[in-house]
């Protein structure tokens, strides 16, 4: 029977000690388990951190050209000898700027654009108006885009225009009759024209009141 008793005592102290090793198997498995869990957790708290902003060097702005001494200079000496040396050129816009004048009192900006848009394209067309009346002057401005257009145009100085004898020149740069003494007299007369030019009316001058004076001329 003691033999039997001590079995009994070895195998429960061997079943204990089973259960023991199981249970430091099972807590050292717990413990990696746990160890990978705070792992993860850690990856992903630290993929949600936003990345610190790189901090962008302070860019200057490009300098911004002075208007006070520099630009003085630059447009003064430069402007000024360039235009010494090289001679003063018009502009292409007035280098094909014609003056008509016996235009039909009736013709329109429009009829007349059209019928001078036979010679050339238009850059631009001005129609004489009184300021007051806004009627016709009988005069206008054409420029052309290009010398062909003037030159075409130009052949029809001293023709018949609705009733009336057109005369076409060149026109004079803007500001060239500036500083000219009054003693000057007239150019020379075109061809066929017929056409006088008056000066230094009264603003309240109609085209009634030329008539009335001129009309024992």
């Amino acid at each position: 029977e003691d033999d039997d008793g001590g079995e009994v005592v070895q195998k429960v102290k061997k079943k204990k000690r089973a259960r023991q090793e199981e249970e430091a198997a099972e807590a050292v498995e717990d413990a990696a388990e746990e160890s990978k869990v705070q792992k993860k957790k850690a990856g992903k708290i630290k993929s949600k951190e936003p990345e610190p902003e790189k901090e962008e060097a302070d860019e200057e702005p490009p300098a911004q050209p002075t208007t006070g001494r520099g630009g003085g200079r630059g447009s003064g000496r430069g402007g000024g000898r360039g235009g010494g040396r090289g001679g003063w050129a018009p502009p292409p816009s007035e280098e094909f700027r014609l003056f008509l004048a016996g235009i039909p009192w009736t013709t329109t900006e429009e009829v007349l654009r059209r019928d001078f848009e036979e010679c050339g394209e238009i850059d631009d067309l001005k129609l004489l108006k009184d300021k007051t009346t806004g009627e016709s002057k009988g005069c206008a401005y054409i420029t052309f885009k290009d010398q062909a257009g003037v030159d075409a145009a130009l052949a029809y100085n001293g023709e018949d225009y609705g009733g009336r004898t057109l005369r076409i020149e060149k026109a004079e740069r803007k500001g060239a009759g500036k500083g000219k003494s009054s003693s000057a007299g007239p150019g020379p007369k075109p061809t066929g024209c017929i056409s006088v030019v008056v000066k230094g009316l009264d603003s309240e001058v109609t085209k009634e009141d030329l008539m009335e004076s001129f009309k024992d001329c």
